[in-house]
């Protein structure tokens, strides 16, 4: 961030000693991917300095190709200064070839995006349906334990209501009755 605004600045020569600095450290500690971020740094500095043929020189090779693979983000900004650095030095074949590449690989990666967000979409629905069919269990749970309660509640009061008096509260013959049988059983 630094080299680039060193190079908004028109501060070239710093901006150069930051990129080779970083670039150094990246061949170093075998980081290929600081490498070519650096080698976009190197392009983005020659690009304002004007010296174009350079500046293509540095990523339209086999070694910066290397460092991009497994990177599509890389690939595509690479694809891309190719394109802008071409259409600058007039060579409007190579920027078309360049920006056909970068236009077919940023549609397969809104393509992958697209994918992605889809399946995170079909994931969070997925768990809402299965939020919504346990709410449901428990509410068919909770339903049947007051339908059970409320055949209790009727069973007491028809028992009640078949071996008690309405007026006295008492047993009837019914209860007086079972009563009976009950004793009987009771004795030896």
């Amino acid at each position: 961030n630094l080299a680039d605004a060193y190079i908004v600045d028109g501060e070239h020569a710093r901006a150069r000693e930051l990129v080779q600095e970083y670039a150094g450290l990246a061949r170093q500690g075998h980081a290929p991917r600081l490498l070519a971020y650096a080698n976009l740094d190197e392009v983005r500095l020659y690009r304002a300095e004007g010296r174009i043929d350079e500046a293509i020189a540095v990523i339209d090779c086999d070694a910066h190709r290397r460092f991009l693979h497994g990177n599509d983000d890389l690939a595509l900004s690479s694809e891309t200064a190719l394109y802008e650095l071409h259409k600058r030095a007039g060579r409007f074949e190579a920027a078309l070839r360049h920006h056909e590449v970068a236009s077919r690989m940023n549609e397969e990666r809104l393509t992958r995006k697209a994918e992605q967000q889809v399946s995170v979409m079909l994931a969070r629905l997925e768990l809402e349906q299965a939020r919504a069919a346990a709410e449901r269990s428990r509410l068919d749970a909770e339903l049947n334990a007051q339908r059970a309660q409320v055949l209790e509640f009727e069973r007491e009061r028809l028992h009640r209501a078949a071996h008690e008096d309405p007026l006295t509260g008492t047993g009837n013959r019914r209860a007086a009755d079972e009563a009976l049988v009950r004793r009987l059983a009771e004795r030896p």
